[in-house]
């Protein structure tokens, strides 16, 4: 009798099911191999997780990652706080010490921010004026978060201070009054690496006492036509201060507007002539005190369209009286303070400007990573002189266009009357972008080199970005510090 033959899928099935449960034996024998070698780290030790993942392992607790606790702070602007002179006197111990040291017998605490010798730090947050009312959210406040915040005309700066070993992130809520602000971040930072800032692995441009680096970061404006809030994100590491600033731009336009005038009525006792000629051109400025008064009648963009009006106009004023002082037929120091008072119309109708259009500058400095190219070379002489260390220095300066409105003919580059001597600059010419649109980003990367200290001074590194609109320039100067 014959075997029964099973048809041909019958036969393939059947193989096919011998091969699976071979291999899942196999496999099987593989993993249990596996699971009783020891566990290897296969990240190298100098790859750190990012900030996602950090997120992500948090409700583990684990010895490595640190708790992030939420807070939300409430300032308002409008409203005088009780007076808080511990407040004041801690916010400024926070702030000072990353700053030159006080003149030996003044009181760090009642220092106002113009007095001779006021730290840098203490003078850039301004809270010698009056207190705000502050409040914390439903959360309550968390103990080691420190927070303090002043007002004054010029505006208001919110200080908070993470004593605390943990990571805090939180939401800063400001109530303003009706104006057109300038927004700025100040953040010092005790580790050798810094976030987000930009700045890079060796912080030591921006470093002065106690390791700490300082950065001042941009921040988009706003044109408050009513009282409104103004919401922030808020993040600090152990260790972290921040320094929140909102500036009223059209207010200090208002002062610089002002400040021209004064050393105009004085200019006559300088240079009769060049007094008649300034004038001719500055008179009639009733519409730009229109486009900068708060509340303003005008439209935003008719109040866009003003400024940038009366910024030509003082560029012709700036051009004649630079004219005179070259000639030297205007005393000189009537001439500096004339030309200073125009710098800082300019600078302060430029910053309202900006605001107006949703314009951001930024710059970034980040030393050289490769130090070793830095370092000395040794000679095996004793007698062959020392050969200083030359430092490179990587300058990216930016114009984020967050607005509605392009920006025309924009020049990006770095100001070269602001570098100490012997800083060279690469390429020593701005870059040229045409127009930034709504929603894009112009960038451009400098190099400096230079000899000697690793550090340059404050406020030596200034980026110089101008741009067209309405027909006529206008120029920011974003600085690191």
């Amino acid at each position: 009798m014959s075997r029964l033959q099973l048809p041909g899928f019958i036969r393939l099935s059947a193989a096919f099911l011998t091969l699976t449960v071979f291999g899942a034996g196999v496999l099987f024998a593989l993993i249990l191999g596996d699971a009783q070698r020891p566990v290897r780290n296969t990240h190298p030790p100098h790859i750190s997780l990012h900030r996602a993942s950090l997120r992500a392992l948090t409700p583990v607790r684990s010895a490595q990652v640190t708790t992030r606790e939420r807070f939300q702070l409430n300032i308002d602007a409008t409203r005088a706080g009780a007076a808080n002179p511990a407040g004041l006197r801690a916010a400024r111990e926070t702030l000072s010490p990353t700053d030159a040291p006080v003149d030996s017998g003044q009181d760090r605490a009642s220092l106002s921010a113009d007095a001779p010798g006021t730290p840098g730090v203490l003078m850039w947050a301004r809270l010698d004026a009056g207190t705000a009312y502050l409040s914390w959210g439903a959360d309550g406040p968390i103990e080691g978060l420190d927070a303090f915040a002043s007002r004054r005309r010029e505006g208001t700066t919110v200080v908070l201070s993470n004593r605390t070993p943990g990571h805090l992130a939180g939401q800063l809520r400001v109530r303003l009054p009706a104006a057109t602000y300038k927004i700025e971040r100040m953040t010092l930072t005790s580790r050798s690496e810094s976030k987000d800032t930009g700045i890079g692995k060796d912080a030591s441009l921006h470093a002065v006492n106690n390791n700490r680096s300082v950065n001042v970061t941009r921040l988009k404006g706003r044109d408050l036509t009513a009282p409104g809030v103004v919401t922030l994100p808020v993040d600090l590491q152990a260790g972290d201060v921040v320094a929140v600033r909102c500036t009223d731009v059209s207010y200090a336009s208002r002062s610089a507007l002002n400040e021209v005038r004064s050393q105009l009525e004085r200019m006559p006792h300088a240079s009769a002539e060049l007094a008649h000629r300034l004038h001719v051109i500055l008179d009639g400025t009733a519409t730009c005190e229109a486009a900068i008064s708060t509340p303003s009648r005008l439209t935003t963009d008719r109040r866009r369209v003003v400024i940038h009006r009366y910024l030509l106009v003082l560029s012709q004023a700036y051009s004649l009286h630079r004219n005179f002082q070259v000639r030297h037929t205007v005393k000189e120091q009537p001439g500096i303070d004339f030309q200073s008072a125009l710098d800082q119309l300019k600078d302060s109708l430029a910053d309202t400007s900006a605001t107006l259009m949703g314009l951001v500058p930024g710059i970034s400095v980040s030393l050289d990573q490769d130090q070793r190219l830095l370092r000395p070379v040794a000679f095996s002489s004793q007698d062959a002189p020392a050969v200083p260390a030359e430092h490179v220095a990587h300058v990216t300066v930016t114009l984020a266009n967050q607005g509605s409105l392009p920006a025309e003919l924009v020049k990006i580059g770095v100001n070269q009357n602001s570098l100490p001597g012997g800083v060279r600059c690469q390429p020593d010419e701005p870059a040229l972008f045409g127009t930034v649109g709504p929603g894009e980003t112009a960038r451009a990367t400098y190099e400096l080199k230079w000899t000697g200290p690793a550090s340059l001074p404050e406020g030596s590194c200034v980026g110089d970005i101008s741009y067209f609109t309405a027909g006529a320039p206008a120029h920011l100067r974003p600085r690191t510090w």
